[in-house]
């Protein structure tokens, strides 16, 4: 399962980052419906998914999904003033948007299955839910709840245990709330992954299943599984060229 894009061969880097932003702009703009910016970006990136032990084929009920937390390169950033009020609007006065449009798409070739991304309310939250998000209030105080009242059955979670991101292939550490949330709405499985540190327009980007664990029912056997699923990752991590 690897080389689901294929990109053809742009002018050179510069050329190919004005060209998503244009891209991306025109469609917080509402001059471009998703789906046309999605089949846009697709040939402007170079991504390999891959699962190596074809773990996902053999998994037909809906999954979580953890990594570690890629950092998005500013080349995939869009300057805030381009799109401020747009698409839910830039309620935090950022400078920039950290689009994860790229992140999002190697997501779904990877898990082929509904799923949705956890993800702190970072402002344009109509263009985060859109691209495959479930947002959660900033500062809120049950988190884990939040997410359990608008989680959509037979959907798959992705959830960034560091909480994150990080430009380098050492982690920080998971919080446990990914176990809490998936005892509660009983999910079955973890698949664990990997993806490059960093993704950008013009590097490779990559991301692989690596794992699945049985989630854990005792209290007494979870910090040791999620100590397990992190040195796992980290290890894997660390070999990611």
């Amino acid at each position: 399962m690897k080389g689901f894009f294929e990109r053809p061969i742009l002018e050179n880097r510069e050329e190919t980052e004005r060209k998503y932003r244009l891209s991306v702009e025109e469609y917080f703009l509402g001059l471009k419906e998703f789906n046309v910016l999605v089949e846009e970006v697709e040939k402007m990136i170079i991504v390999s998914v891959t699962d190596r032990e074809n773990i996902l084929s053999k998994i037909k009920d809906p999954i979580i999904f953890v990594s570690n937390h890629p950092k998005i390169d500013r080349s995939l950033c869009i300057p805030a003033d381009k799109i401020q009020n747009m698409k839910g609007g830039n309620i935090f006065g950022f400078d920039r948007f950290n689009y994860p449009i790229v992140r999002q798409l190697m997501l779904r070739n990877l898990l082929k299955r509904p799923f949705s991304t956890v993800s702190l309310d970072n402002g344009w939250r109509e263009a985060m839910e859109d691209c495959w998000h479930t947002i959660i209030t900033r500062g809120g105080s049950n988190r884990i709840i939040e997410i359990v009242k608008k989680h959509v059955t037979g959907q798959s979670l992705v959830i960034y245990p560091e909480g994150k991101s990080t430009a380098k292939t050492e982690m920080f550490s998971f919080h446990s709330g990914f176990l809490h949330l998936a005892r509660l709405l009983d999910f079955k499985k973890i698949v664990l992954g990997i993806s490059s540190p960093i993704l950008s327009i013009g590097g490779e980007n990559k991301m692989s299943v690596i794992d699945v664990a049985e989630i854990p029912h005792s209290d007494e056997d979870a910090q040791k599984f999620i100590e397990h699923i992190y040195e796992k990752i980290a290890t894997e991590l660390k070999m990611y060229g």
